[in-house]
């Protein structure tokens, strides 16, 4: 624990400063030993959910914020190309409602299903209900992930499952996000995956969709 702890400290320095190169450093570090899901889960996530409380307290600028979230997005990034290969385990695809413009989540999911062997679409952020049913109208997707962050935003996030819905009665509807941490009790007519599933099961339960 103290040397997660130490890790933490220093992704957290390195984000709200704006290193990118010492945030790799520590991913780099962290996988010499540790697998990609831990990295995000044991690490990145908890720091970035640091940052946003710290934000929302007041105790960090919106100009802080805004610079860590943009490393953590490079970062993202950059693991991402890193593990890039022809998916074959399925298509699926990633988004959040109108109105949500955090999109950290989708780039997390994004980068771990490609390691895993899925192709994605990422359409976050911020995604009208009809661009999201075109898109789908174009490629055969197995599965549709809306990631949620804001509380607010669940109502535009039940408006976008119901029209998915309306639109393909049978294609795996998935939703997530830190909008579900305090246990809410909203209903979607879709499969909610709460907090105390982690990321390794995910590609797990998509697998189990298809069939």
């Amino acid at each position: 624990m103290k040397i997660i702890e130490k890790l933490q400290l220093q992704t957290f320095t390195f984000l709200t400063e704006g290193d990118l190169q010492g945030a790799k450093k520590v991913y780099a570090g962290f996988l010499n030993s540790n697998s990609l899901d831990q990295f995000f889960e044991k690490i990145l996530n908890p720091v970035m959910e640091k940052i946003g409380e710290m934000w929302s307290n007041g105790i960090l600028s919106v100009a802080t914020e805004h610079v860590a979230s943009n490393v953590a997005h490079s970062l993202v990034k950059i693991i991402l190309e890193e593990r890039k290969h022809k998916g074959t385990n399925g298509k699926i695809i990633i988004t959040t409602p109108v109105g949500e413009e955090h999109s950290l989540g989708c780039s997390v999911v994004e980068s771990y299903l490609v390691n895993r062997g899925f192709t994605t679409f990422n359409l976050s952020p911020s995604t009208p209900a009809e661009s999201v049913l075109n898109f789908m109208r174009s490629v055969s997707a197995d599965g549709v992930i809306i990631s949620i962050t804001l509380s607010d935003s669940i109502p535009a996030g039940q408006r976008l499952t119901k029209k998915i819905r309306e639109f393909n009665k049978k294609i795996p509807v998935f939703v997530g996000g830190q909008a579900f941490t305090d246990g809410s009790k909203a209903k979607f007519d879709a499969t909610i995956l709460d907090s105390n599933q982690s990321l390794v099961q995910l590609p797990k339960i998509l697998k189990k969709s298809k069939k």
